[in-house]
């Protein structure tokens, strides 16, 4: 196998940069202002993972999906995370992945984070309503504010405001054999809503900064560990990983018992 075929089999391990915080600060089990898990200040501002994963406060979960023209996501990898969603978030009102906006695209495109931001306060239009958790997903031409040591963005995500950017052009780009665009797609929209759900935010299976240390987890990135672990997989089939390991689901179920604060709107 060349250095190219071998090179484009590992991308699909993601790389994911968030430009705003990093690692989602878990709502504290207790009044005292610190995160029960990290053991540090909790941003008061933040959107919970027991807001997707419990019903405590919302019964019902929408993901509203707007793209620019060219960028149409994939309806297969659309489905398969409204699968996994159903699979860890509690919400006995129903879970929607609504695509809605087609959005115009802009006479210059840069890539940038205002860029992005910009676009999607204009078009998102996810109601206020009670008892629904809302969550936001643009899918862009490029990102082009960040790199990672492999190249461009697949996608990024901001777990404080329940948004996820996807990169259609670098997702088709590394499509290759076996390993079509759509399974990378799933792949990118799992791994992003993952951090959303607080993924990964446990030191003790958490390595490369809010990345898991299983290479048959979703949430890991490192590409040669995923590689080596899943050799045979991906060569016949262009499959990789695409569900949260049994640690990581551990921690998901930890998030979704814990006393939250009043919900805070985004």
């Amino acid at each position: 196998m060349s250095k190219h075929a071998i090179l484009l089999i590992l991308l699909i391990a993601l790389s994911c940069a968030n430009s705003c915080t990093a690692i989602l600060a878990v709502p504290p089990d207790t009044d005292s202002g610190i995160d029960p898990i990290l053991n540090s200040p909790r941003n008061p501002f933040a959107i919970h993972p027991n807001d997707y994963l419990s019903e405590r406060n919302f019964s019902s979960l929408l993901v509203e999906v707007d793209y620019i023209s060219g960028c149409v996501p994939s309806e297969s990898a659309l489905f398969g995370l409204k699968q996994i969603l159903e699979k860890y978030c509690a919400k006995p009102d129903g879970i929607r992945v609504a695509l809605n906006d087609e959005i115009p695209l802009p006479d210059s495109w840069a890539g940038t984070e205002d860029e992005i931001t910009a676009l999607s306060e204009k078009y998102k239009n996810l109601p206020v309503q009670t008892g629904t958790a809302r969550a936001y997903i643009i899918y862009v031409p490029d990102i082009k504010f960040a790199q990672s040591k492999w190249g461009e963005l697949w996608g990024y995500s901001c777990p404080e405001r329940g948004f996820i950017c996807i990169s259609s052009n670098r997702i088709q780009s590394s499509a290759f054999m076996y390993m079509t665009a759509e399974k990378i797609e799933k792949r990118v929209l799992v791994h992003e809503f993952g951090h959303l759900l607080g993924l990964i935010s446990n030191p003790f299976h958490q390595t490369m900064a809010d990345h898991c240390v299983n290479p048959d987890c979703v949430m890991c990135k490192d590409f040669d560990r995923v590689f080596m672990a899943n050799f045979v997989e991906i060569v016949l089939t262009g499959n990789t990983p695409d569900d949260y390991c049994e640690e990581c689901r551990k921690d998901l179920d930890k998030y979704k018992l814990l006393k939250v604060l009043p919900p805070f709107s985004h």
